[in-house]
C-alpha cells in the first residue's frame, strides 16, 4: 500500500507541476502522466539492465572447481524454480551450458538436451542456481580498497 501512496503522490507532484506551466488543465494532465510514464519506464528499463546483468554473471562467471569453460567463460547449466524462472527467464534460461553446445536447438527443447548433456559429461550437470551463483561471486568479490582521507 505505501509503494502504491508513493506513486500517486509522485505523479500528482508531477501533474501539479505541469499544470503551473500548462495553457490548461487537460494539457497539464497530459503532460503530468507523460513525465511519469517517462520516469517509470526509464526505471523498468533500468531494472531490465540489472537483471541481465546478475543473469550474465550467473551464467557465466567461472568459479574455482570442475567446470566446462570456453575461453575464460564458464558454461554452465542452472538449476532454476519458478521464481528464477520468471525473474532471470526473459534474459537466459538455465540450460545455458546446452544451448551454447547446441545453439540451434529452440529453447522448448533444452530441458531434454541438458538432461542427455548431463549424462553424458557431468560438468553440465544443474548443481547450482542463480540464486547461490551471485551469492559466490558477492562473497568472492575483493574488497574495495579504502578512500584516502584528506590531509588536515
Amino acid at each position: 500500500m505505501a509503494v502504491v501512496l508513493f506513486q500517486a503522490l509522485f505523479f500528482a507532484s508531477l501533474t501539479a507541476v505541469a499544470w503551473l506551466f500548462a495553457p490548461d488543465r487537460t494539457a497539464g494532465l497530459m503532460h503530468g502522466a507523460l513525465a511519469y510514464l517517462v520516469v517509470y519506464l526509464y526505471g523498468m528499463a533500468s531494472l531490465a539492465v540489472l537483471v541481465a546483468t546478475l543473469r550474465a554473471v550467473a551464467e557465466h562467471q567461472p568459479r574455482a572447481g570442475d567446470e566446462l569453460r570456453i575461453g575464460r567463460a564458464a558454461l554452465r547449466n542452472l538449476r532454476a524454480g519458478p521464481l528464477s524462472r520468471l525473474i532471470f527467464g526473459c534474459y537466459g534460461f538455465a540450460e545455458h551450458g546446452s544451448h551454447h553446445l547446441e545453439p540451434a536447438v529452440p529453447a522448448y527443447h533444452l530441458p531434454v538436451l541438458s538432461r542427455r548433456h548431463a549424462a553424458a559429461d557431468s560438468r553440465l550437470e544443474p548443481r547450482s542456481s542463480y540464486w547461490s551463483i551471485l551469492r559466490q561471486a558477492v562473497a568472492a568479490a575483493p574488497a574495495p580498497e579504502p578512500a584516502l582521507s584528506p590531509r588536515s
